[in-house]
């Protein structure tokens, strides 16, 4: 199995809630792959970035059902009961009965991400959500261009320098 693989069992494994991989700066150097959407829902996914559309084209990959942006949860509510702050996750990994939110933001942005997903373990402990952060993602990504690397042109075996 692929290191990416096996960086994607550890991230839903519900005993794990923080994952860390370094990146290199090659990353700024990978171009995207193109998705057509959301294969369970008939239609078009609109991703808000590329980073979404990115790991949909992985979970694809890999065989890992997702749907995007299925649920919102609501956190807050103003004085007459409606909805004043709310958060709904990137993925849903139906097989896994979790939720994965993606984030590539800088840091100050991440802060107030997290504090919403304390709120979220607050009202809903029956909910998984695991939070891959811009060097995560980078290194699924880094880690997936060389798997396609290493295997070489199709028809051929892969040779190494």
């Amino acid at each position: 199995r692929s290191r990416l693989a096996r960086v994607l069992d550890v991230i839903i494994r519900p005993d794990v809630t923080y994952v860390s991989v370094k990146v290199s700066s090659i990353v700024s150097q990978l171009t995207t792959i193109d998705h057509d959407g959301d294969p369970g829902a008939g239609g078009t996914a609109r991703f808000a970035h590329e980073s979404e559309e990115r790991l949909a084209a992985l979970f694809d990959f890999y065989g890992i059902a997702w749907e995007y942006e299925p649920v919102e949860f609501v956190l807050e509510w103003d004085a007459t009961g409606r909805p004043a702050a709310a958060f709904r996750p990137d993925f849903y990994l139906p097989e896994h009965k979790m939720f994965v939110e993606l984030t590539t933001l800088r840091q100050e942005l991440v802060t107030r991400k997290h504090a919403k997903l304390r709120r979220l373990e607050e009202l809903y402990p029956e909910v998984r959500v695991r939070l891959l952060h811009r060097r995560d993602y980078a290194n699924l990504v880094l880690k997936e261009r060389l798997a396609v690397a290493s295997a070489g042109p199709p028809g051929g075996s892969a040779r190494s320098a």
